[in-house]
């Protein structure tokens, strides 16, 4: 039994009260973190009359000493990890949780090599529901990439500035990502997992506090016209689309309505909107506790239908929305990229040019920052010079 400093976690090896067909019972960890208590399977089979719970050991019987002393020896192994693990915690100041503990307790092994501790760490994340499906996809792709670049695991103390060099020119060169901000994406991901390295209390320099992660370069970004919006919305309400293409089309015109994000517009619920009021917080916008409220035009609670519990939309991948709006895009004969992202591109830009102001709009969109939502000013701006130059056809 031991206990940390900075919150009272204790641990004891006990068998479990069940037997298996052998009669051979099964040794955990019993983890006690505030009061609460967790299993740990230690994967020890033995007698369980011979299991002292005091000493946690088993006793010898003259018969099976030799097995016997293996697995004493192994549970004093098992202890000692957990020992090192409560050291580590004390010495970083650090809090712990049940899913933190037996994360790091099954990977013991790996835990000084950044590969197999990035992995368990980020899957402890989806299973403890911390982030969302897109967002584990996203961290598991950037860390596949280093992954590739190193070809087997890494210690954290082998990290360093040269290292991160060359995976910026592997990045380049190698990776198949030729753009730049994809490639910086990258380089944020990792450092994020090191920094998360450390305030787990994992001792290493982090490489990137030497190594510049460039600024990332604005997006050539695509909104609809009026006059195209226009076409879509005939052509959803002439209801002749095949049923997936109707349903992306439903999805795309209510955020152009509305400004909604794809993963926003994909977890919308009916319960979400009350007297035509659509209030919701944003997936981004969790962590600054961003909630928007918007008054939904009439074609927006059109295209909600005639349902009132659940899901708005039907569950679709984001690959296959961007697969169908190209069909879309072709049977409306627009020339333009169509992409789930340009709906709100196309929300904001036409409410800038529609008269709404640059304060409420950062508030629609859940943006922290004005200078994010000032893009769009620019947007606008720039739409308005290529429609003055229809005056030189004159």
């Amino acid at each position: 039994m031991k206990s940390t400093g900075i919150q009272k976690i204790t641990y004891h090896v006990r068998p479990y009260s069940y037997q298996k067909k052998d009669k051979l019972a099964g040794l955990y960890l019993g983890v006690t973190i505030e009061r609460k208590t967790s299993k740990i399977p230690l994967e020890i089979y033995f007698q369980e009359n011979l299991f002292d719970a005091k000493a946690e050991q088993y006793r010898y019987n003259g018969v099976n000493d030799a097995e016997i002393r293996d697995l004493n020896l192994i549970i004093n192994t098992e202890k000692g990890k957990a020992n090192e693990l409560l050291r580590q915690y004390r010495l970083s100041n650090q809090k712990v949780t049940h899913h933190q503990f037996k994360r790091d307790f099954l990977n013991y092994a790996s835990r000084d090599c950044f590969i197999g501790w990035a992995k368990a760490y980020l899957e402890d994340l989806r299973i403890s529901g911390v982030i969302k499906d897109q967002t584990y996809k996203n961290k598991k792709n950037r860390l596949s990439h280093f992954e590739a670049f190193v070809k087997t695991d890494v210690l954290f103390a082998e990290l360093s500035p040269r290292l991160i060099d060359q995976f910026d020119l592997w990045l380049k060169k190698k990776s198949g990502l030729n753009k730049h901000n994809s490639i910086q994406s990258v380089h944020v991901g990792i450092n994020t997992f090191l920094k998360a390295a450390q305030s787990e209390g994992l001792n290493f320099d982090n490489p990137y506090e030497k190594f510049k992660i460039k600024a990332y370069q604005p997006a050539n970004r695509l909104s609809l016209e009026i006059t195209e919006l226009k076409e879509l919305k005939k052509i959803y309400l002439a209801q002749n689309l095949g049923e997936m293409q109707q349903e992306v089309l439903r999805k795309f015109l209510f955020s152009c309505f509305t400004g909604l994000r794809i993963s926003d517009n994909a977890n919308l619920k009916y319960e979400n909107i009350s007297d035509g009021i659509l209030t919701v917080e944003t997936i981004k916008g969790k962590k600054f506790g961003k909630a928007v409220k918007i008054a939904l035009p009439d074609f927006a609670l059109e295209l909600l239908g005639n349902e009132s519990w659940g899901f708005v939309f039907k569950k679709i991948s984001d690959q296959e929305v961007n697969r169908t709006l190209k069909e879309i895009a072709e049977i409306a004969g627009i020339k333009k990229n169509l992409t789930f992202h340009v709906s709100r591109d196309t929300f904001a830009t036409l409410f800038i040019e529609l008269g709404g102001d640059v304060a409420s709009l950062k508030d629609l969109l859940a943006h922290t920052k004005l200078e994010t939502t000032m893009i769009y000013v620019k947007m606008s701006e720039k739409r308005k010079e290529k429609l003055m130059q229809n005056f030189n056809s004159i």
